[in-house]
């Protein structure tokens, strides 16, 4: 017959075996933390000591320069973390993979590999018999009143103590560079995800671009100033306005590729017919043609090709106008009409049509009609006038 010796005070089997469990998953974690610090710190040193360094220089270096610094920096970086996991799942010993029997059996280890407490608490009875359930925890008790401090002495640890053991040198080269990471970080480090991402995405600057500009003034008007390649050249060079009338086109072909062309800040793109293939003689494979017509919308023009600033200024074609001075009829023949009048314009005149009408009462104009047939327009003679300012 058993006796029931259970002590009021004694814990309940449920409270040893949460307590147990607790101790076993401090070992667990514990365990697991030794086997990742060795994993992990390689890398994140060697990782601090790039950028850190990289951060540095960050202002001493061209373009070019940060975005192969941040290449090189990424790239050590990344070989440190491959070689550390691969190093990790090849040999088991570092392998962080750890069970809930690996820490029962290290807590043993520690405290009496003959013993065995930790797997004897772990011990689950498979006997349904009520005397024989007893017994077993009535053991289960003996033991954790025996073992439980050592049991339960197992302390939830890092692992850089065991990673640092027996190994100052190291400590100290490692918190050195952590340290001088924080520094730089805190006085570079501004903005650096931003920093190295826009040097990744650097690209060097394109070849300057060749180009050809020209004015070709209106059809309309003869004596409108046109500008060669050599004058757009020259007036780019020197900083000098140049004027030109409304209704000029400014033609822009470059060659090779695409060009950043703005007019008054926005962004123009090429005619659709442009050459894939210039003449034979031409060293140039493909061209690029830019239409900038000068219309009354705009009295003056800034162009920009690639920094080369070009500034128009347009000399808007105000309408003619006629000036009636006098109208004579001959007394013997009242049918003739004689007019005397006068014809200005910016820029000339080059024709000019007469036609009578009467105007009604909505103030519209009517063509004067006879009895046969609408009154005729007439030809009536003109002289050119002055030419427009900058267009002699």
């Amino acid at each position: 017959m058993v006796q029931n010796t259970e002590n009021k005070t004694d814990p309940t089997i449920s409270d040893i075996k949460t307590r147990f469990e607790k101790a076993v998953n401090r070992r667990k974690w514990s365990m697991i933390n030794e086997k990742i610090v060795p994993i992990a710190t390689p890398p994140v040193i060697t990782t601090a000591a790039a950028f850190s360094t990289l951060l540095t220089l960050w202002d001493y270096l061209p373009p070019q320069g940060q975005k192969i610094g941040v290449l090189a920096a990424g790239g050590i970086s990344a070989a440190s973390t491959a070689f550390s996991l691969i190093s990790a799942f090849v040999r088991k010993d570092k392998n962080p993979v750890t069970t809930r029997q690996d820490a029962i059996q290290a807590i043993d280890n520690d405290i009496d590999p003959k013993a065995t407490p930790a797997d004897k608490i772990n011990d689950k009875s498979a006997d349904s018999n009520e005397n024989s359930r007893k017994i077993f925890e009535l053991n289960q008790r003996k033991i954790w009143k025996k073992w439980s401090k050592e049991i339960e002495a197992q302390s939830l640890k890092t692992g850089f103590g065991a990673y640092y053991k027996d190994q100052k040198p190291k400590a100290v080269v490692h918190a050195s560079i952590v340290l001088a990471a924080a520094i730089s970080t805190s006085l570079y480090g501004e903005n650096a995800l931003t920093k190295f991402n826009d040097a990744l995405n650097w690209q060097p600057p394109p070849e300057p671009l060749t180009y050809e500009a020209w004015i070709v003034p209106p059809k309309n008007i003869i004596d409108a100033q046109g500008y060669l390649p050599e004058m757009i050249q020259k007036s780019i060079e020197h900083n000098e306005p140049i004027t030109a009338h409304e209704g000029s086109t400014l033609l822009i072909t470059t060659h090779e590729r695409h060009g950043n062309i703005t007019v008054n800040g926005e962004k123009i793109e090429p005619s659709e017919n442009d050459q894939d293939i210039l003449e034979d003689n031409s060293s140039y494979e493909k061209t690029y043609q830019y239409e900038i017509l000068f219309d009354e919308s705009h009295a003056a023009m800034d162009i920009d090709i690639e920094g080369d600033n070009l500034s128009i200024a347009v000399n808007i074609d105000t309408a003619p106008s006629v000036h009636i001075e006098d109208i004579i009829i001959d007394e013997n023949n009242p049918s003739s009409i004689a007019l005397e009048y006068k014809l200005t314009d910016d820029y000339g005149v080059t024709g000019a049509d007469l036609e009578t009408g009467l105007k009604d009462e909505n103030g519209q104009f009517r063509s004067s009609k006879l009895p046969s047939a609408q009154l005729p327009a007439i030809q009536v003679p003109y002289e050119s006038a002055p030419q427009g300012p900058g267009l002699d």
